[in-house]
Order: structure tokens, then sequence, then C-alpha cells
């Protein structure tokens, strides 16, 4: 500083003056055996501008989970929902088949991974089984069906698919990661070089109450204020709401990575069963 004005050399000492130094303990990630295992909680949310009472949300979740060995259910006030399994297995059933019926209102679930906090939730998007009806037998592949979870919104497995092969079902059918902000998307028009185009049907599995009018979830369609109106010429109806399905399923991952609690992102901490395939029994 030999070249400052000593006016400008005492304005910086007054000011280092003013500040403070860091005294954020530093914390160590435990490692060996110390190191944390894997969590066994799932944070919910339900989706819907009318309030859910905690007595029916614990009576729901009480008759709909009676088959888990244990549960621990926090209602925090900020609307979440945190659930502790006992083992892993029940954490998977319970997520892989959300969104979960509260009252008519679906309860969305995430993993809540080791290293993140409950304000990094986002649940602005939630995952669904959707089936695609209607296509060609040659398009029923696992590109089509990539092609299809990408429009959707973010393709996390393909049940029952096999390589390029044609599916054994008569449709297709993708978990995927959608939006839960924007309108339902009810399906596409499939264009065929030598035949009358097609419109192909989406239809979503535990697809509760949503609107008719503007296809969003959260309210029916004598609530909606939404305006304007999609387009989707009436195809918003109960044509999205997909039937169970009587079998078990196989699921085959498209990633090694599942959505995380923290939005656009993944994580890799979940524990999953070997080679990516996850078997379960339905659950209704």
């Amino acid at each position: 500083m030999a070249n400052l004005t000593p006016d400008i050399e005492d304005l910086i000492s007054h000011t280092n003056a003013l500040g403070w130094s860091d005294t954020s303990p530093l914390l160590a990630v435990p490692s060996g055996e110390n190191a944390v295992l894997p969590s066994l909680t799932l944070v919910g949310k339900i989706i819907s501008l009318q309030p859910v009472s905690k007595a029916n949300i614990k009576s729901n979740i009480l008759l709909s989970w009676k088959f888990l060995k244990s549960l621990t259910f926090e209602d925090r006030d900020d609307d979440l929902l945190v659930f502790t399994f006992e083992d892993m297995e029940d954490l998977h059933r319970i997520l892989d088949y959300s969104p979960w019926n509260i009252k008519g209102a679906p309860l969305f679930l995430k993993y809540w991974a080791t290293d993140a906090t409950i304000e990094d939730f986002d649940f602005s998007k939630g995952e669904y089984w959707v089936q695609v009806h209607g296509l060609p037998l040659d398009m029923m592949t696992t590109d089509s069906a990539t092609a299809i979870g990408a429009s959707l919104g973010d393709l996390i497995s393909i049940d029952n698919a096999d390589n390029s092969k044609a599916s054994r079902k008569s449709f297709l059918r993708l978990r995927v990661c959608i939006n839960l902000l924007n309108p339902l998307l009810p399906g596409f028009t499939h264009h065929r070089p030598l035949k009358p185009s097609i419109w192909v049907q989406y239809k979503y599995e535990r697809l509760l109450d949503f609107c008719y009018a503007c296809g969003r979830l959260g309210h029916l369609s004598f609530a909606c204020v939404v305006s304007p109106k999609p387009l989707v010429h009436g195809r918003y109806g109960a044509m999205l709401k997909a039937s169970s399905l009587n079998t078990s399923r196989v699921v085959q991952l498209i990633t090694p990575k599942l959505y995380s609690s923290v939005a656009d992102s993944v994580d890799e901490t979940l524990p999953r069963s070997p080679h990516h395939l996850l078997h379960f029994p339905l659950l209704v």
C-alpha cells in the first residue's frame, strides 16, 4: 500500500475492522466404520388445492400400507410428510407405486438421500407409470418408448421391453417424471406413411381426480380458474385413467440413476436390486 494516499489507507483499515472471520465449523463426512448407512426415509407431498386433514392422511396411510413391517410418520407444518421404514424393500415398494390415494388427492414421494436437506425437496415434478395405447405393432419397441418418454418428461424406466423387439403387450408402459404444474399430455397423433394418421392415447396409472378443463392436477373442473384453456378438443377425461394391471412387474431401468429430491437433478445413492431389475408384487 506504499503508493496509496493516507486517506485511502485509513479507509481500508476502517473497512477491514468492520469485517468478521468465518466461524463455520468444518464438518467431516463419516467414513469407514462410522459411515452413514443408506437412508430409509421418503418425503412426500399431497398435490391438492383443498387441504387434507391430518386424521385423513394418517387413516389412509395406515390402511393402504398395512403390509409394512414398521413405519414412522411425521406430518410437518410445511405440508411435507416424512416416512421412515424398517428396511429398503418396504421403501422400494412404496416408492415404486406412488402416487398414492389420500382422499382423492395424489401423494407423491421422493427418496431422502443422506446428503440432502428437507429444504432441497421440490414437488413441481413427480413420477407416473404411463401406458401408451394405439401404437402399430412395429412401433412397440424400446426406441419408441424412449422417444415417447422424452416427450412426456424424464424417462425413468420401461416395463417389459426387450431391446428393439416388439412388446408382448398391446401397449407400451413407461415410468416417467413429469412436470406436475403443467397440463397432463393426453396423447399424440402418429402419422403413418401409407395409411391414415392415428391417435395414440396416454393412460396414467393411479391417476386420481384432475381437471377435465385444463388437464392439471390439484383441482376439478368446477374450481378451475386457468385461462385460456388448452386446445385439446375434449381429450381430457376418464380416458386418461389406466386400469390396474393384475400381474407382477419386472422393470428395466433405462438409466442407473433415480431422481432425487432436488429439482432437475439425479441421485445415485438409492440402493437397487442387482442388475437394476426391480420385481414387486402388484399393489392396488
